[in-house]
């Protein structure tokens, strides 16, 4: 075996690209683009707005409905648990929004 130089091993790597006319050259491994770190990486609370939009509205239906057969009042608890249930939604969302 002959001693080789490690210079001789390491192969660098080749990028290929397509310029405007559509011929493909080599690009300098230099010249690549890196990601920008202006870009902001996804927030998972935002996975969770359904949630915060959802139960709170189920939450006044269906305690509404059960004040109005506990209470024998049909119409009354169920339209006040939605109004409040809504109410909680718009605070649910705002708070989301402002913590950003």
């Amino acid at each position: 075996m002959t001693n080789m130089n490690v210079n001789d091993t390491i192969k660098k790597e080749e990028y290929l690209g397509i310029d405007s006319d559509g011929t493909v050259k080599k690009i300098a491994q230099n010249s690549l683009q890196k990601p920008s770190s202006k870009e902001k990486p996804l927030n998972l609370s935002y996975l969770n707005v359904g949630y915060y939009l959802v139960i709170p509205l189920l939450l006044g239906v269906f305690l509404g409905f059960a004040l109005d057969s506990w209470l024998k009042t049909k119409p009354l608890f169920v339209s006040l648990g939605i109004m409040v249930g809504t109410i909680a939604c718009f605070y649910n969302l705002l708070k989301l929004l402002k913590n950003e």
